[in-house]
């Protein structure tokens, strides 16, 4: 038997570092999902601002296009109202 208490002949020992390095090996694991999730949020955030970004050129191009749209029918009603009245009505 060895004169070391620390040292334990019936496996204990070898159970022992067994454990440890698995433990290690989780929270190696652990850290890099951690780095991983990291990295995933950093992407995401930068997704989300270009989404927002372009949310908001379409909803300009929106309103360009709907003061267009509504713009032309008036001028053509005007004109046509100007027409019938130099026509019809001066």
């Amino acid at each position: 038997m060895p004169d070391n208490p620390e040292k334990k002949p019936n496996g204990w020992d070898q159970y022992s570092r067994l454990v440890l390095s698995e433990l290690r090996q989780l929270n190696n694991g652990q850290d890099a999902i951690r780095n991983d999730m990291g990295n995933l949020r950093m992407q995401f955030l930068t997704d989300m601002g270009k989404v927002r970004t372009e949310i908001a050129l379409l909803k300009q191009s929106a309103t360009l296009r709907g003061l267009i749209a509504g713009t032309i029918p008036g001028v053509l009603a005007a004109f046509a109202a100007l027409l019938w009245y130099f026509t019809k009505g001066g």
